[in-house]
């Protein structure tokens, strides 16, 4: 964000908050190359994985987990927008070890999420340690499907 300021009379008239993109960019030690496939629609054939210059990211929807020391999470989750391809460092054989990484870089839109009176692009929730409840809720707003690990029993009566 961004205060913008109007002026009139040699002075500040008004201030207002200009609201631009939600852009977030994420350092990972190694980035499965299904992910990349997912995220950035890279073709695979034949187990080999190809990108090139016509390719185009598809939308997704993320929910990235923090832990903190007393094993409490916070989520955040974007519900739609697009990554664009890692930018990866590392280096040759040296004189002390050193660890590669990837980043990726991504933007989000406003979207519509159940409960909300006006749409969002970015949603946050926190659960103390061993306890999911926020985050099966965020979960159902973001993807409108429950967490993974959620279990659930489905009753169907005959016809």
């Amino acid at each position: 964000q961004e205060i913008v300021r109007a002026y009139g009379d040699n002075k500040t008239a008004e201030l207002a908050v200009s609201s631009g993109n939600i852009s977030v960019t994420s350092g990972f030690h190694k980035i499965p190359i299904e992910d990349k496939q997912k995220l950035l629609g890279w073709e695979n054939v034949e187990g080999i994985t190809a990108t090139g210059s016509t390719d185009n990211p598809p939308y997704v929807a993320v929910i990235f987990a923090k832990t903190y020391e007393d094993g409490s999470k916070e989520y955040v989750g974007l519900p739609k927008g697009m990554f664009t391809r890692p930018s990866v460092t590392g280096n040759t054989k040296g004189e002390s070890t050193q660890f590669s990484n990837e980043e990726m870089a991504a933007e989000f839109m406003d979207r519509e999420l159940d409960g909300f009176s006006r749409e969002h692009s970015v949603a946050f929730a926190e659960d103390p340690a061993g306890v999911n409840t926020q985050r099966d809720l965020l979960f159902q707003k973001i993807f409108g499907l429950p967490h993974p690990s959620t279990t659930t029993t489905t009753t169907t009566t005959g016809v």
